[in-house]
């Protein structure tokens, strides 16, 4: 949606039913862990439906979306993305394995490595009972995201993520949610939204390998850890997709082999670049 938001750049807010503030007890740092880990572990656990609402600040403009999302424990994600006014702009199925950016047990060390957890009870989102899950920036008291946990089941009912100078980035979560005890199948699939072509993961050690095979593959970028490695194939790959993150923000960088057919206007050539990169 923030790639292709066309359709979805809105000049008047709708009325937003968003969370509450947290009212309850004060939890320790190990409580708040364990609330992240339950949510993490409930993305591929839970099944459940329902509504979202969604807004985020780019550019000077807000994007603004309504999601209808059904999503069964192992199977995947159903997902409706419609404008402001009602309008459908996507729909399509999202598998399992890459479902959830909101948390995940992979990214939870890094989360706890580079920023401060904290927890206080006594909230709600969408009518249920939350637990809300604080993260500040190490050494300074701004706030960099906050998850409202719903307490029974886990999953996540709301997140907000803040810019370095404590503003507002994105806002979204459930209006309304009902969660299903029952595995059932989702059926009538819509095609998938995203196919990757790289689907063989690899261990963070073939980085180097890697490297010495012409590809760009550093351990860190931008103060971001590599924290995947996937290629096309296992040997002599065409296409390099790797994961960036330090727990809360999350970066895909795609490398493909290939040979420009034109010169981009405006653009020289670097031969020391051309040699040393596929």
């Amino acid at each position: 949606m923030l790639t292709d938001s066309r359709g979805l750049i809105a000049s008047l807010l709708p009325p937003l039913e968003g969370p509450t503030d947290a009212t309850g007890p004060i939890m320790t740092a190990a409580e708040a862990r364990a609330t992240m880990q339950r949510a993490a572990s409930a993305a591929h656990s839970v099944s459940y439906s329902g509504r979202q609402s969604f807004i985020a600040y780019r550019n000077g403009g807000t994007i603004v979306a309504q999601i209808e999302v059904e999503t069964r424990a192992g199977q995947g994600s159903q997902v409706m993305v419609n404008s402001v006014n009602g309008r459908q702009l996507l729909k399509g199925f999202t598998p399992a394995l890459i479902s959830s950016r909101v948390v995940n047990e992979e990214l939870l060390g890094l989360l706890e490595h580079n920023y401060r957890l904290s927890a206080t009870r006594g909230t709600s989102a969408a009518g249920r009972s939350a637990t809300l899950v604080t993260a500040t920036r190490d050494g300074s008291p701004l706030v960099a995201a906050r998850w409202w946990i719903d307490d029974a089941t886990g999953i996540v009912l709301w997140e907000e993520t803040y810019d370095k100078s404590g503003s507002l980035d994105l806002s979204f979560g459930f209006r309304s949610v009902s969660i299903s005890r029952a595995d059932s199948i989702l059926e009538h699939l819509p095609p998938r939204l995203a196919v990757p072509r790289t689907n063989t993961s690899l261990s963070l050690s073939s980085a180097a390998e890697l490297g010495a095979s012409g590809w760009s593959s550093p351990r860190k970028l931008a103060g971001l850890s590599l924290v995947r490695l996937r290629t096309d194939r296992a040997g002599s790959p065409e296409a390099v997709q790797l994961v960036y993150s330090d727990g809360l923000t999350t970066v895909s960088v795609f490398e493909q082999r290939g040979r420009l057919t034109t010169v981009p206007p405006g653009s020289q050539w670097d031969a020391t670049v051309a040699s040393s990169h596929p």
